[in-house]
């Protein structure tokens, strides 16, 4: 994994979703944090709930532009949603593939 963002100025953090389904969740963040660059930082999170408001606090300021990138099935709309503040107890079945997306989605503004 390389990341480049120090002359560009911008923060990286690693948000690993779903811990509420993970045993091993100290391990993994030991894993993914031991291959950021210094001042990178790795977060593991139930992304249902208040939770990730909290935790991702110090990436939401005002001004600050947030992307969230990830694989089909790790959590970004559940992600998305509770940073907006909505509400979502839908979690895919394991194995079953969500319907692709419309390619224009509106973003979501964290306040």
């Amino acid at each position: 994994m390389s990341l480049s963002y120090g002359l560009a100025g911008v923060g990286v953090v690693v948000v690993l979703t779903k811990a509420d389904l993970c045993t091993e969740v100290p391990e993994r963040l030991r894993e993914v944090q031991a291959l950021l660059p210094q001042g990178a930082m790795a977060v593991a999170l139930n992304a249902l709930g208040d939770e990730p408001r909290q935790a991702l606090a110090p990436w939401l300021q005002a001004g600050q532009t947030l992307v969230l990138l990830g694989s089909s099935g790790t959590g970004k709309s559940t992600l998305t949603n509770a940073l907006a503040g909505g509400r979502t107890g839908h979690r895919r079945q394991p194995g079953r593939r969500q319907p692709r997306p419309p390619h224009h989605q509106p973003c979501a503004r964290c306040t």
